[in-house]
């Protein structure tokens, strides 16, 4: 019985120290895969170095021309959103407060979860697109493009404001639909509020698809630095990092509620 103890601690011993030198030889591998793919990236950024920096320039002239307009299409989709999902909302809360049935109080929880998760997701993303295009405006623009800048303001703080009102409004929703919650959506201390009010499982579906945009947003944001790094090649170096920085925000937001969705529909151990 000893021999066997033994000779199973000599294994799982050389089974980590396996596991250990494979872990080395792999990073090592990803390294030097990363470095190639950065290579040959760089190679051809320099290799077609006039045909980008033009192409990218004509980018940022047209965002700059048609900033006014850009934002005016933003401002009415946040509107849209706002409404549809509010209102898709406030149906579905009605609907449960009169209803005593388990089975269809959980259907209309994850009705009311799809659209709550569209209409944040997509006020969120929104409000992103607005702050760089309106950056795109501001960029290279003199005395003379002062009016469009003025006017490209308003639409961008409309947006904004229709964004921070949808959300106020859809967290006093939900604490209609369930009065445990707690916390002021304008409170500097609303996350720890809210999040002290949520069940068990409602943490657990929190915390796990927040380490998972985390995961995604640092691998995002490394590849964001490699790119600013390049920025004068492209759009200049400032809006560069605006573009990069939008890019990550709106990815890790999209993330976040992808896998919030997924984890409420199949459950934490899927």
């Amino acid at each position: 019985f000893l021999f066997i103890r033994r000779m199973r601690t000599m294994t799982k011993n050389k089974v980590k120290t396996k596991k250990k030198v494979n872990s080395y030889i792999k990073i090592l591998l990803w390294m030097c895969l990363g470095g190639a793919i950065g290579a040959v990236v760089g190679l051809g950024t320099f290799a077609a170095e006039g045909n980008l920096q033009t192409a990218f320039a004509d980018i940022r002239m047209w965002i700059g021309t048609h900033t006014v307009l850009l934002l005016a299409v933003l401002f009415v989709l946040s509107v849209v959103i706002s409404i549809v999902c509010y209102r898709k909302g406030e149906g579905i809360v009605g609907q449960y407060l009169n209803s005593n049935d388990d089975e269809q109080q959980e259907e209309l929880d994850r009705q009311y979860d799809f659209w709550g998760n569209i209409g944040m997701t997509g006020s969120t993303v929104l409000l992103y697109l607005s702050i760089a295009i309106f950056a795109f405006g501001l960029w290279g623009k003199g005395k003379e493009g002062a009016v469009q800048i003025l006017i490209g303001a308003v639409f961008f703080l409309l947006a904004g404001a229709v964004c921070a009102i949808y959300q106020v409004a859809t967290v006093k929703q939900i604490q209609k639909k369930d009065p445990m919650k707690h916390g002021d959506a304008a409170d500097l201390r609303f996350q720890k509020d809210w999040i002290r009010s949520c069940d068990e499982v409602e943490k657990r579906v929190i915390y796990e698809a927040s380490y998972k945009a985390y995961t995604v947003g640092r691998t995002l944001l490394l590849v964001a630095v490699c790119i600013c790094i390049l920025g004068e090649m492209y759009f200049g170096g400032c809006l560069t990092a605006i573009v990069m920085l939008t890019i990550c925000n709106i990815v890790m937001t999209l993330v976040y509620s992808y896998h919030v969705n997924r984890l409420g529909k199949l459950g934490l151990n899927s």
